[in-house]
């Protein structure tokens, strides 16, 4: 999205944005994004993405740390409009499992390529295989996404219940 979309002090609501991850925010939290409040979130994952090219974990305090150092007002103007961290975290691995073998495999479709084809993608093949790569219940625990964090959350205005996702964690 264009950031330049946003005009200075006035929100967009999520449903014009049509960012999927808006879906992991509770409703009430996602009627109205300011440009502030976006950047925030999206500082975020940005945080999560650094601590994950580290041998680090990105549990909520760790991915605050990096965050504050992106963008500290951004990420305040998210955290005091409701936004939590746990939120991106349940967003990012919800849409892992997703795109998982368990899910459709487009991340495999994407990143298990030739080596001929594309070097730049060779780090994902790569890695070693774990018995736990697909055990996203332990990673929810590990990065620590307590109860209660339970996207896509759907909006009962739009006359659909809130409904979390498949409950087999």
């Amino acid at each position: 999205m264009d950031i330049d979309t946003f005009k200075p002090r006035q929100p967009l609501p999520a449903s014009e944005l049509l960012y999927s991850t808006f879906d992991y925010l509770p409703p009430t939290i996602r009627r109205e994004i300011y440009k502030t409040f976006y950047i925030g979130f999206y500082t975020i994952f940005d945080a999560i993405a650094e601590i994950l090219k580290t041998p680090g974990v990105p549990t909520p305090q760790a991915v605050m740390a990096v965050a504050l150092v992106l963008d500290t007002s951004a990420v305040q103007f998210y955290l005091k409009k409701g936004g939590k961290v746990e939120y991106v975290l349940d967003a990012t691995v919800h849409i892992a499992k997703e795109q998982s073998s368990l899910g459709d495999g487009t991340f495999e479709e994407t990143f298990d390529v030739d080596e001929e084809e594309d070097a730049v993608k060779l780090g994902y093949r790569t890695l070693e295989r774990c018995a736990n790569d697909l055990e996203f219940g332990g990673v929810r625990l590990g990065v620590g996404i307590s109860e209660g964090f339970d996207g896509p959350y759907l909006d009962e205005e739009e006359g659909m219940d809130v409904d979390g996702y498949d409950s087999d964690w």
